[in-house]
């Protein structure tokens, strides 16, 4: 859809979505990191160390998912997104470029 030339009215409704999908992303990231935090934590805690060596343990597991989630989405990134130089607006053709193909044929066009 990025290939697509912008409508006026669709404007507000585009960037609607995207802040409300930046939002949400980030809430339920939010949440499913401290739920990994506070499994951790309990989990330590539960096998006898210190509260402090839990917590920091809960924080290391949720800190390291997010290290790895943020890389994977960098990679996912550049794999899928295009150089903003290679998108080119689509033409209509010029007097030049009609006609059928055996006339262009004809006359050498390479088309």
């Amino acid at each position: 859809m990025p290939d697509l030339p912008p409508r006026g009215d669709d404007a507000g409704v585009a960037s609607g979505l995207v802040n409300t999908t930046q939002q949400v992303g980030a809430a339920l990231g939010v949440a499913v990191l401290s739920t990994l935090a506070a499994a951790q934590t309990g989990h330590l805690l539960a096998a006898g160390r210190p509260a402090a060596e839990a917590l920091t343990g809960g924080y290391h597991v949720a800190f390291g998912t997010g290290a790895v989630l943020a890389a994977a989405a960098l990679v996912l990134a550049a794999a899928v997104l295009r150089p903003a130089g290679d998108r080119r607006p689509a033409r209509s053709p010029g007097p030049a470029e009609t006609g059928t193909r055996r006339q262009r044929d004809q006359v050498g066009d390479p088309r």
